[in-house]
């Protein structure tokens, strides 16, 4: 990954491999770039891409079973669980050394941060970035921070009411989702099946970019008071899942003028109520929803902002007011 522009960075090196990967997450492939062929994309996909390139990079480092590993095949509740781990300043640096750790090899949290510092050993002092993990519940694992949780469950024993990725994967090929099914099921956060129909939950960003208006004068002056504040991070990152609830909550039901289900080009199905009826278009396949259909999706967008809540509390026990980026309309244009 290369920094090519203010707006634009940049994936060379033998991407053949990955295309359709890159292609899905919004790049564009130039023979012609600065820096050699390669693909060129915006900033705001950085973080997705991230992980495509790290999974990329990992498909040729990945190790074999370690003894510790062998000896514990089949009891080991952690087997097949692993992580990506770089660091923020190689990444900064438009670099994504680093290699995929086996959490099985290491019997706790301490030794697998100790394994972390002994791999990039090159740095002084550190901060680990977590660009990409399989078989580990998300809520235990953000881009920064591993609770040591991981080492006294299953991973693959998710907590009540989420989904592993085996059962997410499952349904997405049932349905026949198109495009690249790794990158689909990396980001969606549940999916479900109901009628016969399969809908999917896209995983939610978490948002650390705010802005405010600077008049009227008094309204900004409290908008500073409490924009670097948790529960204004959390709200703010919350209100998406929490209005999607209550507008579900109250839609009628029986009619395309209440709550409604459609099927989008990928072959998954979606959801709306009026309000929303501007994404339908001629070829989608749009019927009412029933009360089972509603039921079920709200259980799911309630199990969705559950998880992205424990995200949000983890970010910011890690980062806290450092890493928001607060500013006005007119005085910081």
């Amino acid at each position: 990954m290369i920094d090519y522009s203010e707006k634009a960075f940049a994936v060379v090196g033998d991407t053949r491999p990955h295309k359709e990967s890159l292609k899905a997450a919004g790049g564009r492939f130039n023979a012609k770039l600065s820096c050699g062929a390669g693909w060129i994309f915006s900033k705001r996909a950085a973080d997705t891409v991230a992980g495509i390139v790290a999974k990329a990079n990992g498909a040729t480092t990945k190790e074999k079973g370690t003894a510790r590993e062998k000896k514990g095949a089949g009891d080991n509740p952690l087997n097949g669980a692993r992580v990506y781990v770089g660091t923020y300043a190689k990444y900064n640096a438009g670099s994504l050394g680093g290699r995929w750790l086996n959490l099985s090899d290491y019997a706790n949290k301490d030794e697998f941060m100790a394994a972390c510092r002994e791999l990039h050993k090159d740095e002084a002092d550190p901060e680990f970035m977590f660009q990409d993990f399989e078989g580990v519940p998300s809520w235990l694992i953000s881009e920064s921070h591993i609770d040591a949780e991981v080492w006294s469950q299953k991973p693959e024993k998710e907590k009540e009411g989420c989904q592993t990725k085996a059962e997410i994967r499952a349904l997405l090929e049932k349905a026949g989702a198109r495009g690249d099914l790794d990158y689909k099921v990396k980001t969606t956060a549940a999916a479900i099946e109901v009628g016969g129909r399969v809908f999917d939950f896209r995983k939610p960003t978490i948002e650390t970019r705010f802005c405010h208006p600077d008049e009227p004068e008094e309204a900004a002056r409290n908008w500073w008071k409490v924009c670097r504040t948790y529960d204004y991070f959390r709200g703010e990152n919350l209100r998406g899942l929490d209005g999607q609830i209550e507008k579900l909550k109250g839609a009628a039901l029986g009619s395309l003028d209440g709550a409604f289900i459609y099927r989008e080009g990928s072959g998954l199905w979606s959801w709306g109520v009026t309000a929303d009826r501007y994404y339908l278009t001629a070829d989608n396949q749009a019927e009412p929803m029933n009360e089972e259909t509603r039921a079920a999706i709200l259980k799911t967008l309630k199990g969705v902002r559950d998880d992205f809540e424990k995200r949000l509390q983890t970010w910011w026990k890690r980062y806290g007011a450092e890493k928001l980026n607060c500013w006005t309309y007119w005085a910081d244009a």
